[in-house]
């Protein structure tokens, strides 16, 4: 299978029962690629409240908190979506938060939420979705590592950012201490991965898809996008 990223040959591994999990070997891009016959993973309220209830009782408020700072340096009125919002924890935190600037809430999923004062929910597909505004923050947090076409996603959120805006993407560090022992252990027949997810270490990508086109170092560099 050629990678996904750069089209370059790739190693799979297909010892995980549900997924074939496939490497690089000259970007270094991984990914996984659900096995024939195996049923994708509902996406409905049971995937917040019992298969990763673990997950969503335990938000990363630290990382929450790095944003809502962000939050606090935009000149207002400010802007934020959140893009792959699950089941809006991090838009609650942030309207929650008294020390916050002033900054309009929105959130994209495919799962439904229910109203909530100060945030605006919006159900559906990101790439289908007419969103006819741009944001001054756009953030997306471990969701890419789900979307099949990270390109097309990457462009999606950089189209939704403002002139001069900022987007934040958060997703799995696959050189991490506990994924080199995840990968350990599944030599011994031990799988740590979670069940049918798209597992992918998209830095590179990430960084093509958010460089300016002044120059060529990510959007970090402080030119507008």
């Amino acid at each position: 299978m050629d990678c996904p990223i750069c089209g370059g040959p790739s190693t799979l591994d297909e010892r995980h029962p549900e997924v074939r999990l496939g490497h690089c070997t000259r970007c270094g891009h991984r990914f996984s690629q659900v096995k024939p016959g195996v049923a994708m993973e509902p996406y409905d309220a049971a995937y917040f409240e019992e298969t990763h209830r673990n997950w969503f009782s335990h938000p990363n408020l630290a990382l929450f908190e790095q944003i809502a700072r962000l939050v606090d340096r935009e000149p207002t009125p400010g802007s934020l979506i959140d893009v792959g919002c699950g089941n809006g924890a991090l838009l609650h935190y942030l309207s929650g938060r008294s020390a916050s600037s002033p900054v309009a809430l929105t959130g994209v999923d495919l799962a439904a939420n229910g109203p909530e004062a100060g945030i605006e929910f919006i159900q559906g597909d990101i790439f289908l979705l007419d969103i006819a505004r741009q944001f001054s923050i756009v953030v997306s947090l471990m969701t890419i590592e789900h979307i099949a076409d990270i390109r097309g996603f990457v462009r999606r959120l950089r189209a939704l950012a403002r002139p001069g805006g900022l987007v934040v993407i958060n997703t799995i560090n696959d050189d991490s201490t506990l994924y080199m022992a995840a990968r350990m252990l599944r030599r011994f027949g031990v799988v740590l991965s979670p069940s049918n997810a798209s597992i992918a270490d998209t830095t590179c990508t990430i960084s093509a898809g958010l460089r300016c086109p002044n120059c060529s170092k990510p959007r970090g560099c402080g030119r507008p996008a």
